[in-house]
Order: structure tokens, then C-alpha cells, then sequence
């Protein structure tokens, strides 16, 4: 049985990538939420917390900070040899293991799960030591794309894109207050420009008045 733990946008995201001929059932505290997945996820099933003990994989795919309390409440309960595959990035399989015994894999979405939505790209990351876990990962789900790299590695990866992209909107800001353009103007700029910007780079489809300032740019440099 495999059962996919919460109901947020990790979860959204993995069940857009879910293959529909891979029986998955859902669990998680929200019945709102879950009732949404499952609409929109017709091959999902609704699992409660009596079957499971029947559980043989599991995508843990909650908060950090919830960790602590499932395993206190499931641990237990769990099969000895259940697999769990957990996706919290900034939680190491090291730190995992001090609340559970059983086999913890870990998992990591590389980049923005919503946007990996969007664009209908996923990447996820397994170390090295779970490389094995690959052939699974690619039955379970459909066109995604996995490599190796180990959790440390996926973390700084997702901090440094995060950090990146949060000091380009903090520059825009400033600029825009300093040059005292338009309010209006704001908002279409952040939402289109921004974001067109970066995709056009990773797909190397720049107009040419954006190749003019990547010119300019790095002359500068």
C-alpha cells in the first residue's frame, strides 16, 4: 500500500505526477483539503489511521515541524519494513531518525514544487546510498526527472535560488521607489517581467531588448 501523508501543495504537486495506474491512498488531519485532492485526483483514495499498519510506502510530505508529532503518534504503529520517502528539505534524514527506527529515504524536490506544477517539470533528488530507490520513483511517478545528489547539496541549492530570487524582488522594490514610477505598474512587472526574464534565460529565448541588458550587464562585470 502506498499512502501519500498531507495535503498541501507538496502533495498537489506529487500527485500531478502521480501514474493513475499506481493504486495511492491519501492521509492527513485536513478533511477539507484532502476531499479537494481527491476530487481533483480521482484515482487518489482516502486512507484513515487504522489501516496503517498495512502501509508498505510512504511519502511524508508535511511540514518540518510536524515530523515530530506523526512519528509520535504512528511510530508504533507503522510496519517494520514500511519504506518512507520524506521531502522536508531542510530536515536531514539524521534528524528524521532520532524520532523514527524504521527506513527513512530521503526524497527532496529540487527547485519550487507549485511552479514545478506550472511548468510540468518535476526534479527530485535521491543521495547516492538510495540511488537504488530510482527504478520505484520512476513506476510511481510520470515524467519526472531524478538525480543524485544528497540532502545538504538539494538544501543549498533551494537556499541559494530562494536567496537569489528574494534579493532580485528587494532590488525591484528599492528601484521602483527611487525612480517613483507608477504603483500600477508594480504589479505586472513582478509577476510578468520577472518570472518571463528568468524562464526566457533557462530556455534561451531572450527578445533582443533583454539580450541588450544581459550584453550591458556583463560588460559591467
Amino acid at each position: 500500500m502506498n499512502v501519500m501523508v498531507g495535503s498541501g501543495k507538496l502533495a498537489h504537486a506529487l500527485l500531478t505526477f502521480w501514474n493513475p495506474s499506481v493504486p495511492v491512498y491519501l492521509y492527513g488531519r485536513n478533511d477539507q483539503t484532502i476531499a479537494k485532492l481527491i476530487q481533483k485526483f480521482p484515482f487518489v483514495k482516502q486512507l484513515n489511521e487504522h489501516s496503517f499498519y498495512q502501509i508498505k510506502n510512504i511519502l511524508l510530505c508535511i511540514p518540518s515541524q510536524s515530523y515530530r508529532d506523526f512519528f509520535k503518534k504512528f511510530e508504533a504503529t507503522l510496519n517494520s519494513e514500511v519504506n518512507i520517502y520524506h521531502f522536508a528539505t531542510a530536515l536531514m534524514k539524521s534528524d528524521v531518525q532520532k524520532w523514527s527506527k524504521k527506513w527513512i529515504i530521503p526524497c527532496k524536490v529540487v527547485g519550487h514544487a507549485l511552479e514545478a506544477t506550472k511548468q510540468k517539470r518535476l526534479t527530485l533528488a535521491l543521495p547516492k546510498d538510495e540511488w537504488s530507490q530510482k527504478e520505484k520513483l520512476v513506476h510511481y511517478f510520470q515524467s519526472i526527472k531524478i538525480v543524485m545528489a544528497d540532502e545538504k547539496q538539494v538544501l543549498k541549492s533551494n537556499q541559494i535560488g530562494t536567496e537569489m530570487a528574494l534579493k532580485a524582488i528587494i532590488s525591484l522594490e528599492e528601484k521602483w521607489k527611487q525612480e517613483e514610477l507608477p504603483s500600477e505598474l508594480y504589479e505586472s512587472v513582478l509577476s510578468q517581467v520577472l518570472v518571463g526574464v528568468m524562464k526566457a534565460h533557462y530556455n534561451n529565448e531572450h527578445g533582443s531588448f533583454a539580450k541588450k541588458i544581459l550584453h550591458k550587464l556583463k560588460e559591467e562585470q
